[in-house]
């Protein structure tokens, strides 16, 4: 099975501490805030083994760069440029 690299983009790291920053502090769960940035990064890991499961996104101004959209939960993590890893 083909494997492909994972690279997070500029801003990403920091969305992610947000999230966990805004359910952590703002709801005071943070329990709730690790469960779920658990399972976001366990989904965006998950993209290195056939990522064009996912559907491409419907906005024209992302789908023209090949965005994909894979959803977990109520967030939704935006992928683009796949490039398969040679063994």
């Amino acid at each position: 099975m083909d494997k492909y690299r994972i690279l997070y983009a500029d801003g990403a790291l920091q969305d992610l501490r947000d999230i966990y920053d805004y359910i952590s502090v703002e709801l005071q769960e943070p329990n709730v805030a690790y469960a779920q940035i658990k399972r976001i990064r366990s989904g965006i890991r998950a993209l290195n083994s056939f990522p064009a499961r996912y559907k491409p996104v419907i906005w024209e101004s992302l789908a023209k760069h090949g965005m994909r959209q894979l959803p977990i939960n109520n967030f939704i993590v935006f992928m683009s440029s796949v490039k398969r890893i040679k063994p």
